[in-house]
């Protein structure tokens, strides 16, 4: 590995149990944000991680961004192997969740371009729910789709927000529920009425005061009873969040991450809180 991408390097865990010669064998799930790239290694027979590598990025022109990306994936001894399965997820991109069934490529463009910034390629996920379909809309650039099709092929791309509502959907009951993901300076708040989604939207924050109003707000523009309603959060909870959050909300459930099992995005890296509960079990790898 290069020494310069060396230094992007922030968590690296390789398991003793990882054999270079199987990779064929083996599934890799890739992660792209603008602060980070991302990626594991993982044994489908025995549902264990072999690899994960995170290397941390603070480059929002998106062209740039891919030359990074690039680099890192050249000077990687792994992540350009070939795997018997690939999937990718994209996080830090503005999406749409739509309750209104599918819709054609013209009717997308419209509903992005009132919302965010739209970029050359428009994607969409489907999630089917209670014999409906949710569309989860949203574009990424060309230089990064270029980048997917050279490096990965055939991968199946999602949004990240695709991943963390199909994990909710999952575990759902019918009592309402507010649903809060904290990913480094991204927080997602989702709330569930009647086994359907309500709200769904992430914003950015630099602070846990930040994290504390964006909750509070959402559930006082949403009107949410705190009474009626379970506060469940997930990702990357400190003790001052947890504190802050406690005070004003009272009762609340930390969730641990999960891997989603179905569909196209089985065995993808489902919540970035999994880098730190394979931390305990890591060692750290130095080059």
């Amino acid at each position: 590995m290069e020494i310069g991408e060396n230094n992007l390097l922030k968590f690296n865990f390789i398991s003793k149990k990882f054999e270079v010669e199987s990779c064929s064998n083996y599934h890799l799930s890739v992660e792209l944000s603008d602060n980070f790239f991302r990626y594991a290694v993982l044994d489908p027979n025995t549902m264990k991680y072999l690899i994960i590598r995170e290397y941390f990025i603070e480059i929002k022109n998106t062209n740039q961004l891919s030359n990074k990306i690039v680099s890192i994936i050249n000077s990687d001894e792994f992540v350009k192997r070939n795997f018997y399965s690939n999937t990718i997820s994209i996080s830090s991109i503005n999406c749409i969740v739509n309750s209104s069934g599918q819709t054609t490529e013209n009717e997308k463009l419209k509903m992005l371009e009132l919302e965010t910034d739209i970029h050359e390629n428009i994607k969409s996920d489907l999630i089917r729910h209670n014999d409906r379909i949710l569309e989860i809309i949203y574009s990424i650039p060309n230089s990064i789709n270029n980048l997917f099709n050279n490096y990965f092929n055939n991968s199946s791309i999602s949004c990240s927000d695709t991943i963390l509502i199909k994990n909710y959907l999952n575990e759902l009951t019918p009592l309402p529920s507010l649903k809060i993901h904290i990913c480094y300076d991204t927080i997602y708040i989702t709330y569930f009425y009647n086994n359907e989604v309500i709200f769904h939207n992430k914003f950015i924050f630099k602070s846990e005061e930040d994290i504390l109003y964006l909750i509070l707000n959402t559930t006082k523009q949403l009107k949410i009873s705190r009474e009626e309603c379970a506060i469940k959060i997930s990702g990357r909870v400190n003790e001052l969040t947890n504190s802050l959050i406690k005070d004003y909300l009272g009762e609340f459930t930390v969730e641990k991450s999960k891997i989603e099992n179905a569909d196209s995005s089985k065995f993808k890296i489902v919540l970035n809180q999994i880098i730190w509960e394979s931390s305990q079990e890591a060692r750290e790898v130095k080059k």
